[in-house]
């Protein structure tokens, strides 16, 4: 039996919103999605104990290395003024394989800046899965895993 790591969160329900494209996605296209991303500091129900890491910040260092986003999604929030800090993710490829199919090698961020989620980056191979009308993309082989707790 393998042990395949698994990122520690869930994007599900009618109530996340999500972008895809086959072609990267821009700034405008991300903030609209996810706004999330861009947020500017923490939000005012964490401590000083806790670390901000501005996932706008991670993103752009990757596309200087040639990774580009093809879909971001961001979950929503029940507590007012929570919705530009919640929980997002990234999924990225490099520029040469974003139309990739049916395996390519993405690079999966996930935060939030509320404390709904730690910082997690995937890389691994994944490969395209069809069951019926459902599209996934399944992980083939983890090549690095790192998850931040604050």
């Amino acid at each position: 039996m393998h042990n395949h790591p698994t990122l520690a969160t869930r994007f599900a329900g009618g109530t996340t919103r999500v972008v895809r494209g086959d072609e990267p996605l821009t700034e405008e296209q991300m903030r609209a999605a996810a706004p999330s991303i861009f947020a500017q500091g923490k939000h005012t129900s964490r401590s000083d104990r806790y670390s901000y890491i501005p996932t706008i910040d991670v993103l752009r260092g990757l596309r200087k290395e040639g990774f580009e986003p093809f879909m971001v999604a961001q979950g929503s929030s029940r507590v007012e003024g929570k919705a530009e800090f919640t929980k997002h993710m990234i999924r990225m490829r490099h520029a040469s394989q974003v139309q990739a199919r049916p395996e390519a090698h993405e690079i999966i961020l996930i935060n939030s800046h509320d404390g709904a989620s730690s910082y997690q980056m995937l890389a691994g191979m994944f490969r395209l899965c069809t069951a019926g009308h459902r599209r996934n993309y399944v992980l083939r082989r983890t090549m690095s895993r790192c998850r931040l707790f604050s």
